[in-house]
């Protein structure tokens, strides 16, 4: 069976799913210490949405999701 993916580039298309893998992610493996962001966005590549399509964050570690990304997860750490 075929993969349908679903390529997240722009800030705009990084959904509140897509932030839950991104918390869980921080929850699970870097609550404290630096964050290996190559390693947290590879656990991040290749999660199943709810619509069934597969995450795909892309190549680019500058773009404006991971960007957002990032951000969003750094703050939520401080709340941690």
């Amino acid at each position: 069976m075929e993969k349908n993916y679903t390529l997240v580039v722009q800030a705009s298309q990084v959904t509140d799913e897509i932030m839950d893998i991104a918390y869980g992610i921080a929850e699970g493996w870097y609550q404290t210490g630096r964050i290996d962001w190559h390693d947290f966005l590879d656990r991040m590549d290749d999660t199943e949405l709810t619509d069934g399509t597969i995450l795909d964050l892309g190549e680019n570690m500058l773009s404006p999701a991971i960007k957002k990304i990032k951000s969003y997860v750094r703050d939520y750490r401080r709340q941690l």
